[in-house]
């Protein structure tokens, strides 16, 4: 099982890979908003054989490094509002993801 550091830059790479949306969760063929990042690298776990058990568990750790770091930013929007906020750029997306898996591993 991937921990949440390995998570988020998994996540990271989707965007990086595929692109980066606003306004719906994404795929493989348009990109991937923060949250699609975070969903497509759950499906990658289940079609590789995680548990379902297991797969919620790095997701909903991965979520929740995510929404620390944006409270620690001193933002205070759900993921999905943050990532579809008009002036939101790709960039600050994937910093967000860098900074959570930071602090994901030095738990």
């Amino acid at each position: 099982m991937l921990t949440t550091k390995d998570f988020l830059v998994s996540a990271k790479t989707k965007i990086m890979d595929h692109g980066w949306v606003q306004g719906h969760l994404g795929s493989r063929n348009e990109g991937y908003c923060l949250m699609g990042a975070l969903d497509a690298v759950s499906d990658d776990l289940l079609d590789n054989g995680a548990s379902d058990s297991d797969t919620w568990k790095a997701y909903m750790k991965a979520e929740r490094a995510v929404c620390n770091e944006l409270k620690f930013q001193g933002m205070i929007a759900a993921v999905g509002s943050w990532n579809d906020a008009g002036h939101r750029t790709q960039q600050e997306v994937l910093d967000l993801l860098d900074s959570a898996a930071r602090s994901a591993a030095s738990e």
